[in-house]
């Protein structure tokens, strides 16, 4: 596990709750065997619309739990230092067992259904399998309840 300064400081970006439980995933995860890269932690209302415009959101989201410092998009990192973003069946041991030690940790995976299927997005330009995101909801019940709660003014 070598984390490089900027996945250091993204993940300096996530509430200390959320930070707590990635730290033990990607230590989990380097367990069985991976090395987690750690991706986009935080974002803005303007890079919302933005990942909703290009396809990469929900139609209609405003608002993610990345925003709230509570979501994490995690990788495979390459044995050369690079990401792989890869979600065909060569990586799926990978997805599998992020959403495993992911959910054990008390986060959301967006990878998998409990019954094992696949989570799919419609978003504005079709179907996303958001494999490596995951996030830390507790004490709410959806995104609208931490909003109002955490980015009232």
């Amino acid at each position: 596990m070598n984390l490089t300064p900027g996945e250091l400081a993204r993940l300096q970006r996530l509430t200390a709750e959320t930070r707590e439980r990635i730290w033990r995933v990607i230590d989990d995860m380097a367990a069985r065997g991976f090395d987690v890269y750690v991706g986009s932690t935080a974002r803005t209302a303007e890079e919302v619309a933005k990942a909703v415009a290009e396809g990469r959101a929900s139609k209609g989201m405003t608002h993610d739990w990345h925003m709230l410092g509570r979501a994490a998009d995690l990788r495979r990192r390459k044995p050369d230092g690079g990401v792989n973003f890869d979600q065909g069946p060569a990586s799926e041991p990978f997805w599998r067992a992020l959403y495993e030690v992911a959910t054990a940790h008390g986060l959301r995976s967006l990878a998998y259904r409990p019954d094992g299927s696949k989570l799919i997005i419609h978003g504005a330009r079709g179907d996303i399998w958001d494999s490596g995101h995951v996030e830390y909801r507790h004490p709410f019940a959806t995104l609208a309840e931490a909003v109002a709660a955490e980015l009232a003014p």
